[in-house]
């Protein structure tokens, strides 16, 4: 068994897990603006869970719906 922390090109995957929430986080908050400029996205702390969801816009049901409220800030 091999001891010690994985790699991928040289860099743990810590950081590589750090560098893609960040990029998610940049992209998301860019995306909002767009669409919403009054809004500011929250910014989740450290390491908090992320939880995103997404649904086809022309499919809008009672689901969806009840999605959307436990996903709302």
């Amino acid at each position: 068994m091999i001891r010690g922390e994985a790699t991928i090109f040289h860099t743990s995957l810590a950081a590589v897990r750090r560098e893609l929430r960040h990029e998610i986080l940049l992209a998301a908050g860019q995306y909002v603006r767009e669409y919403a400029p009054e809004r500011t996205p929250p910014i989740p702390d450290g390491d908090a869970p992320l939880f995103v969801a997404g649904h086809q816009p022309q499919l809008f049901h009672p689901g969806v719906w009840f999605k959307n409220f436990l996903l709302d800030d």
